[in-house]
């Protein structure tokens, strides 16, 4: 997944933690992590991406069956 950054935006989120946007050849920086499984789909925020929240939640799934990232051992990161 290295390649040049075209773009960058940093943007405060309703947690108010301060996220980065990236594109990188007109892709999604966040959605190239989803679907690496290193970053989660946030449902309760997909109205605010740009490729909406359908491919967001399909990419997540197949990470999850690929066990991809997060996705690949047990989920210590978890409340049980």
């Amino acid at each position: 997944m290295a390649a040049e950054l075209n773009s960058a935006e940093w943007v405060t989120a309703i947690q108010g933690r301060t996220d980065g946007k990236g594109t990188e050849e007109k892709k999604l920086l966040n959605d190239e992590m989803v679907q690496a499984g290193m970053a989660h789909h946030y449902q309760e925020y997909s109205d605010r991406c740009p490729n909406g929240g359908e491919f967001l939640a399909e990419a997540e799934q197949e990470a999850k069956v690929k066990r991809l990232g997060v996705w690949a051992g047990e989920k210590f990161w978890r409340s049980p």
